[in-house]
């Protein structure tokens, strides 16, 4: 029996919050721990937690491709049995350069992830609710975050007896939802569709287009400076005296906050203002979030957070809607469009932690204002591509 498009949603949620999110973010937390099991540097932290996104680069240019030829049952399925393995390889890490090679095989599977739920999306849901879908999955993912931040340090490590035992439950739920996969997704998925652009037909339609480009600095900056503060933020909390459930909760309010706003900035976005204004406005708070974290002390460290956090899921679901919308970007090259924007973002989460880490040696709030300025490149490539498509509607218009 076919199941109905909320059931593959909400299966798809549950899949990206157990197999994905929880590990991540327990990454994070439980940096402290981990480094000084291996005797890992803060800079070497850094180095870490940008790994996840060094073979995820290359996968993103080429998974959409793979996705569309392949289907998203079989590339969901693989991945599972993929991270599932590898992930409990890496609970048994003993060294600095075991885990940055095995988070880096692991993270080289999420633009796969990515890039599956994408092509289910398109082909349940008509055009006009795809960004609802989109939503509702980065609702699940910062509650994925959430439960990560909250659960992985101060309950589950203490309960299973160190990072190395969490590491190995989360890697089980990937094994487990590898089988799902198999029963959630009906084979027709995989032969629907219509005409794949051959390789390099797509990708040179694509990287011609200047507006996958802005949209590609706008993530690199927007997310890769998420991505070094998420790493961060806890170590930092920690170092100034921060006890341990504290300092992890600060993450827990952070994807809090993004679970609360994630639908209601979709929502509006849909009804009141220009896709590409939203992620712009989206861009802007991460900016002044980051940029206060830099000079907070006590409980401005919160405010800061919660500024930073309200739109950070709902960055991501608007982002990837407008990746689907933008001018020149047809069926046939949606996952190479996205791929594209999707490597960005993977350069944005390589490069920003451990570069953003070496600020610390200056200052221990150092590294927020680099995040800051890398969220500010970001923010301009958003805004240029905001204000010249309007530029362009007006002459038209007048024209």
């Amino acid at each position: 029996m076919r199941n109905s498009k909320w059931s593959i949603l909400a299966f798809t949620v549950a899949n990206n919050m157990f197999s994905f999110a929880l590990p991540s973010m327990a990454l994070s937390v439980l940096s402290k721990q981990i480094s000084e099991d291996l005797g890992m540097s803060v800079v070497q932290v850094g180095i870490l937690w940008g790994s996840a996104s060094v073979f995820a680069v290359v996968c993103s240019l080429f998974g959409g491709m793979i996705v569309d030829r392949v289907g998203p049952q079989m590339v969901l399925t693989i991945l599972g049995v993929a991270t599932g393995c590898l992930g409990l390889v890496r609970a048994t890490a003993w060294s600095f350069e075991s885990i940055v090679i095995l988070t880096a095989l692991i993270g080289a599977m999420s633009p796969l992830l990515t890039l599956s739920n994408f092509k289910v999306f398109h082909q349940q849901f008509p055009r006009e609710e795809i960004v609802l879908a989109n939503g509702i999955m980065s609702a699940g993912m910062a509650l994925g975050f959430l439960l990560g931040a909250q659960l992985s340090a101060t309950f589950l490590a203490p309960l299973l007896g160190g990072w190395r035992a969490v590491f190995g439950l989360y890697s089980i739920f990937g094994l487990l939802f590898s089988v799902g996969w198999w029963f959630v997704l009906p084979p027709f998925i995989q032969r629907a569709g219509s005409r794949v652009a051959p390789l390099m037909e797509g990708f040179s339609v694509v990287v011609k287009n200047k507006r996958i480009w802005l949209l590609g600095g706008g993530i690199l900056g927007v997310n890769g400076a998420i991505t070094g503060v998420m790493g961060y933020l806890p170590l930092y909390l920690q170092n100034i005296g921060w006890p341990i459930a504290k300092a992890s909760a600060s993450l827990t309010v952070f994807h809090f906050t993004s679970l609360i706003f994630t639908l209601p900035i979709v929502f509006y976005s849909a009804r009141f203002m220009q896709r590409r204004f939203a992620t712009m406005f989206a861009g802007i708070l991460v900016l002044a979030g980051f940029g206060l974290l830099f000079v907070a002390q006590g409980w401005i460290v919160w405010l800061a957070v919660i500024l930073a956090g309200l739109p950070r899921d709902g960055f991501m679901a608007l982002f990837f809607t407008q990746v689907s919308e933008t001018e020149g970007v047809g069926a046939s090259t949606l996952a190479t469009a996205t791929g594209i924007t999707m490597m960005f973002n993977g350069l944005g989460s390589i490069i920003a932690p451990p570069t953003g880490n070496m600020f610390e040696a200056i200052s221990p709030a150092a590294p927020f204002a680099y995040w800051a300025i890398l969220a500010l490149l970001g923010v301009v490539c958003l805004a240029v591509l905001a204000f010249s498509n309007r530029v362009r509607l007006a002459v038209n218009t007048a024209s």
